[in-house]
């Protein structure tokens, strides 16, 4: 008996499951920092839609970093400028590890993974694309091992 079909309707199956369990998700993206590290000068920017100005969302921040990051947190200057041009900046810390250098988010072998609230329970102004741009604010002109950084925009629960 030939088994692929078999784990074919398996495989489509599970991503069909696990496709339609994030219906809160509105938009998310990440970025690849490249291996020479994340310069300070080097801006990631995120084109996040809103269509619904009804409901309320959160927006968290993903942070990726090697086990050999360096620090304990990262700071990062975000600036919002919504669709009629106003703008937001905020300086925003991402606390990465406890005092006793233990990684506080989830990963695997040397990956250390999280997802952190920036913005909860937000209602948006006006309809259409609002640009997230992030640049690294720590003393370091180039971050490294930092692996990948992301935004996500979802409903509020």
């Amino acid at each position: 008996m030939n088994k692929r079909p078999i784990i074919f309707f398996h495989c489509i199956f599970a991503f069909l499951i696990i496709s339609s369990c994030d219906k809160e998700k509105v938009f998310d993206e990440i970025v690849a920092i490249p291996s020479d590290g994340w310069a300070a000068d080097k801006v990631i920017k995120f084109d996040m839609p809103v269509n619904d100005i009804n409901k309320t969302f959160d927006i968290l921040l993903h942070f990726r970093n090697s086990g050999s990051y360096e620090y304990s947190n990262v700071w990062l200057f975000i600036e919002t400028k919504s669709p009629n041009g106003n703008s937001l900046l905020d300086t925003f810390e991402i606390k990465l590890s406890d005092d006793s250098g233990k990684w506080l988010g989830k990963g695997i072998g040397d990956v250390n993974n999280m997802f952190v609230p920036y913005k909860q329970n937000i209602l948006f102004p006006v309809r259409g694309i609002y640009q997230v741009s992030v640049t690294q604010a720590m003393r370091d002109s180039t971050l490294g091992h930092v692996l990948d950084f992301g935004l996500r925009l979802q409903y509020h629960k």
